[in-house]
């Protein structure tokens, strides 16, 4: 009687063997994953600040550690938020850990939503010695000169280590967690920010900003602008030194990482690194690599500032680009990729038209209107000017201005080049030859 449960109750578990083998963990962890539009993590919202720049936040908790310097106290150490992605009505926690060898007596979150900013008082749950794993464990430290440090285990980091380990216990660091939360009672479209504030038993305060809609800008030396997160995507300087000053930086998501070059240094001066430390966004990570920009036409202006850590063709290192996301210029973006022709600053004349809008489009130098039609280089001793058209008039392609056909005594198309062109010699006759490049000169009316 028991013979046939048996037999079904085995099939079961080499089914369900099987199925575990074949398909993984997958079924008990929760991964990031990526949608199909714009390979944008599906796991990150997008919002765009009162700048109109992008920003991204992730859905989840943002478990983080802080990489800074020894020298400002209290030193925070780590914290979380959960969620991050609130909306009216959510309860958001909040946990700081900070050390010190003063007593710290309180802690507050200040948050920054659309229209003010909540103070939320955070409470000491717990404290004990800063033990030695602390040091041991991180993936970047900052050495004796306030430059960060990649933690890969080699003799040179086991020996600064072992000097910070000293240096915690010669000072009797104590680490410290607050915790607290609130109801969230406005959005945060356009505006977030979370500074944790500690203070110690001396009245000494030291702050942690979370700079959640503010992407990262660098000047032109590389020195950080103010405080920023982000949640995907890379960022960083190629051919500088990175210098965070008194900022923070904050790699909130899975895909996010922070570049800097083999040779160069990220000083942390009184700033801060925050990266996560929840094993599902660990992939967040500072890199010494090489960064680039994509530039497909190779005329050394890339379509965006989005940059890359892979190289290779359609690419150019950021260094060496025309276009620069430092102090946020976007200026010199390139509006169409498919034309080495076009790009900003373009001054040069071109029969054919540029092609990102179709037939009839002359914008070669990125001005966003057909503002111009360029005409083919002639001989030395010859300028070639070509008219275009735009609502139904014809244009000086030099100066802009408008012709019209019943202004002079020849006003013939000439075909069959294009009916929709017309060319005009010096004393105001129709030029005769259809070849693109006699269509005659223009010195009356393009001087």
């Amino acid at each position: 009687m028991l013979k046939k449960p048996l037999h079904i109750a085995l099939f079961l578990i080499l089914l369900a063997t099987f199925f575990y083998l074949t398909t993984g963990n997958q079924w008990f962890e929760k991964k990031a994953t990526k949608s199909s539009k714009n390979n944008i993590p599906s796991d990150v919202s997008l919002y765009k600040n009162k700048d109109g720049r992008q920003w991204s936040i992730p859905k989840g908790d943002y478990d983080f550690m802080i990489t800074s310097g020894m020298k400002k106290y209290p030193k925070f150490l780590s914290g979380k938020v959960d969620p991050t992605d609130v909306q009216v009505g959510d309860t958001q926690k909040m946990e700081i850990v900070v050390a010190d060898s003063v007593p710290v007596t309180s802690a507050v979150a200040r948050i920054q939503t659309d229209n003010g900013v909540k103070a939320v008082p955070l409470k000491l749950v717990s404290s004990k010695v800063l033990s030695d794993d602390y040091f041991k464990n991180q993936k970047y430290l900052v050495d004796g000169n306030d430059r960060l440090v990649i933690n890969d285990g080699k003799n040179a980091i086991t020996d600064l280590v072992d000097s910070l380990v000293k240096k915690a216990r010669a000072q009797a660091l104590v680490q410290y967690t607050f915790q607290g939360k609130w109801i969230v009672s406005d959005t945060h479209r356009e505006t977030y920010r979370t500074t944790f504030v500690a203070t110690n038993k001396n009245g000494d305060s030291n702050s942690y900003v979370i700079a959640w809609s503010d992407p990262c800008l660098f000047d032109v030396n590389g020195t950080l602008g103010g405080n920023c997160t982000y949640a995907t995507g890379v960022d960083g300087v190629d051919g500088l030194n990175m210098n965070l000053g008194t900022y923070s930086i904050n790699l909130t998501g899975s895909s996010a990482v922070l570049g800097f070059n083999n040779g160069k240094s990220i000083t942390i001066g009184s700033g801060s690194i925050g990266s996560s430390a929840n094993p599902i966004t660990g992939g967040a990570k500072v890199l010494q690599t090489d960064l680039y920009y994509t530039d497909n036409d190779g005329d050394w202006y890339a379509p965006s500032i989005a940059m890359r850590t892979t190289g290779g063709a359609g690419t150019i290192r950021v260094k060496d680009s025309l276009t620069t996301n430092y102090s946020g210029v976007t200026t010199n973006l390139d509006c169409y990729d498919s034309n080495a022709n076009v790009h900003p600053g373009q001054s040069s004349y071109f029969y054919t038209p540029s092609g990102q809008l179709g037939s009839n489009d002359y914008d070669y130098d990125c001005s966003g209107t057909i503002s111009k039609g360029f005409g083919k280089a002639g001989a030395p001793s010859v300028k070639y000017t070509e008219l275009y058209t735009q609502n139904s008039n014809l244009y000086c392609a030099i100066t802009g201005m408008p012709i019209y056909p019943s202004s002079y005594n020849c006003g013939t198309q000439i075909t069959p080049i294009d009916p929709n062109y017309y060319w005009y010699t010096s004393a105001g006759v129709c030029a005769n030859n259809t070849s693109p490049g006699l269509q005659g000169t223009i010195y009356d009316v393009c001087k």
